[in-house]
């Protein structure tokens, strides 16, 4: 016979944050970095597709 049971449901729960987890993004670390770095290429690639929607090539 099947037995269900809503234990391994259970273990798939996350946790609530962790000290150590809120930490790991203060403003001198790698990942503050990261995000400037994703931002300067994410605005860097807006403006090229904005200047070739505008000024398409000619064939």
């Amino acid at each position: 016979m099947l037995s269900l049971s809503l234990s391994p449901l259970v273990s798939l729960a996350r946790p609530g944050p962790t000290p150590a987890a809120a930490s790991s993004c203060r403003p001198g670390s790698r990942m503050h970095a990261d995000y400037w770095i994703g931002a300067v290429l994410a605005a860097l690639l807006s403006l090229y597709l904005l200047y070739a929607l505008l000024r398409p090539e000619r064939f």
